[in-house]
């Protein structure tokens, strides 16, 4: 080859790896970090969608959520356990990347002393922040105070990060309370200082922008008790932050119209299979977990009296529940039914039967005339220590046979504590006496009481 074409052999070579060094594709750019702070409408009940989710996929590879958490709300086994639950199941079929700092019941109150720990340990770039609700309706915090709370969490994550965009949802409206009344206009006054304060609060390091949640959300139609998104309004929450990050920090595109059809709520399905065992003087009762329930109304009827069914005043709120004041002695019934929040309610479980601990016979019980205090009978008797009343019995006749137990009349009840009780003008020879303890209305058995005679003195 001659020194001309090894020239341009050179040049080409050259050529061809500057092409190949501008082919290459450009490095995806890193997703963002963001970290979804709230309560329960952000965490979801067992068997939701979330809007998490709904915000995850319309974002994407662009995002990456993080936070110590990741599971929806799921009911405990047990109705005694009170701690917070992170690993409830989404609806069937889906799958995203789930991490959060959401939690039922939280409160702004409660999230501005973790959040700086939170950012420092998960890094996030941006905060979706929906919280509020639960300081207003139960009382923590006035409007000022929840404005003066979120300053704080606001500080808390800036000295953590200086850097963290912050999206903050205002409060969103519920269905009225009538144990409430005046909570409409407390989230209506936070709304408004809220929004007048977020542009004051933002800077160019750290931007905070406002997601108007309450204006789109109608609780009467995203909401399945009222409050919690149902499958359109986690769309509507969704929507509300992802077009206000979009167009404040141009993270992801619009989100579009909420879709015209969705998936039908869920509804629970009745348990399976429901125990009832006595356990000292109470009654537990155990059902199988119903997906999805955010409670189950417990119904139960007392056999004994051939009573109805009644329902309970408040739903539970686990799949257990130990049923307490009852008659000793009596037998009840017991179904329950799983319903998700004030929406739907599923099916009755099978029928559960006990009987609550019958009360022991009364010991010691005697009966003796008084000669200070002729044509009285004093009947005395040892104390049961389940008994809160005991009732007196007595029954004519001095007969070497007792008399039967429906010859017995009852004389005095509404003892309490008492061990004793006097009859007076007791005219006949002789008269016969039982003594029965109960407890919540219950009474322990005639035919198994101790029969004491007395005579009276005459004078």
């Amino acid at each position: 080859m001659g020194r001309s074409k090894r020239l341009i052999g050179i040049a080409l070579t050259a050529a061809l790896a500057v092409v190949a060094v501008s082919a290459a594709p450009a490095a995806a750019a890193p997703a963002a970090r963001i970290m979804v702070v709230g309560d329960s409408i952000s965490q979801g009940a067992e068997g939701d969608f979330t809007w998490r989710y709904r915000i995850a996929s319309h974002l994407v590879a662009a995002a990456d959520f993080v936070g110590p958490w990741t599971g929806t709300h799921v009911l405990p086994a047990d109705h005694t356990d009170q701690s917070s639950s992170h690993h409830g199941a989404y609806r069937a079929g889906i799958g995203f990347d789930g991490a959060n700092l959401a939690q039922w019941g939280w409160q702004m109150h409660q999230a501005k002393a973790v959040i700086g720990g939170n950012v420092a340990t998960h890094d996030p770039d941006y905060l979706l922040v929906e919280l509020g609700f639960n300081d207003l309706g139960w009382g923590v915090s006035d409007a000022a105070g929840l404005l003066a709370d979120f300053e704080h969490f606001v500080a808390a994550a800036r000295a953590a990060k200086p850097g963290i965009r912050i999206a903050v949802a205002n409060v969103p409206h519920r269905t009225p309370l009538d144990v409430n009344p005046g909570l409409p206009a407390l989230i209506t006054q936070y709304n408004a200082l809220l929004a007048a304060r977020v542009p004051e609060l933002s800077t160019a390091t750290s931007p905070i922008v406002l997601a108007d949640v309450d204006g789109p959300f109608d609780e009467y139609t995203d909401a399945y008790d009222g409050l919690h998104p149902n499958v359109r309004g986690e769309h509507v929450i969704a929507k509300a932050f992802a077009d206000r990050i979009a167009g404040g920090f141009g993270l992801g595109g619009a989100y579009g119209p909420v879709p015209a059809s969705l998936p039908a709520d869920l509804t629970p399905a009745a348990p399976a299979t429901i125990t009832a065992v006595p356990v000292g003087d109470k009654v537990r009762v155990s059902w199988a977990h119903s997906f999805g329930a955010t409670g189950y109304e417990f119904w139960k009827r007392d056999t004994t009296t051939q009573g109805t069914w009644a329902k309970g005043v408040f739903d539970i709120g686990a799949d257990s529940w130990t049923d307490d004041w009852l008659p000793a002695g009596h037998g009840f019934e017991y179904r329950v039914r799983p319903v998700r929040g004030t929406a739907t309610v599923g099916g009755y479980s099978p029928v559960a039967a006990a009987v609550a601990r019958p009360m022991p016979n009364v010991p010691n019980v005697a009966a003796t005339g008084n000669p200070g205090r002729p044509w009285t009978i004093t009947i005395s008797w040892g104390a049961v220590a389940e008994a809160d009343d005991y009732h007196v019995y007595s029954a004519p006749g001095c007969d070497l046979n007792v008399p039967a137990p429906s010859a017995f009349t009852e004389q005095q009840w509404g003892l309490g504590g008492k061990t004793s009780w006097t009859q007076e003008l007791v005219f006949e020879q002789c008269r016969n006496y039982k003594v029965v303890a109960s407890r919540y209305g219950g009474l322990g058995s005639l035919t198994a009481a101790t029969t004491v005679r007395a005579y009276p003195v005459r004078s």
